[in-house]
């Protein structure tokens, strides 16, 4: 059976007032690789070397609705993390290696981001790209979650 696991949380960093947009918040990520798409935005089968956000930068009015495959590297887990110099604090949405893709999405209200986990890439049950078959029997693993901090 191909398993496809993709989880699509939406996130906000604000003060107690509100009403803040995603545009002053400061995104960190790892180095990527961006999932080239198609203007049907169907994977085309190439990757671009993907280098914005490995420092905390603004989000400021850039858009995203891009598939990533972060630069795993060894370590055990990775993370887009969210800061804001407003409310004092940050979230970390990570991922352990069973999640190889990491879906960005600005929504054109700009109140929310979308960091999302997944465990394969987009229209992977028609290319395969991250897809895990299992036979009877086996079952899928894998860890994400989200962390609160106060410090950058």
């Amino acid at each position: 059976m191909p398993v496809g696991v993709g989880w699509h949380p939406y996130f906000q960093l604000s003060d107690a007032a509100g009403g803040d947009t995603i545009d002053e918040l400061q995104m960190k990520m790892p180095e990527s690789e961006q999932v080239l798409i198609d203007k049907r935005m169907i994977p085309t089968g190439e990757t671009n070397a993907y280098k914005n956000f490995i420092q905390y930068s603004k989000i400021g009015d850039t858009k995203l609705d891009d598939c990533f495959v972060p630069a795993q590297g060894g370590v055990k887990e990775v993370g887009v993390k969210l800061w804001s110099e407003k409310a004092n604090c940050g979230l970390e949405i990570w991922q352990d290696k069973s999640y190889g893709f990491v879906q960005l999405y600005t929504p054109p209200d700009r109140q929310s981001i979308a960091i999302e986990p997944m465990s394969c890439n987009i229209n992977a049950f028609q290319s395969g790209d991250g897809l895990t078959v299992l036979a009877a029997g086996e079952s899928f693993n894998g860890k994400f979650g989200v962390r609160l901090f106060t410090q950058k």
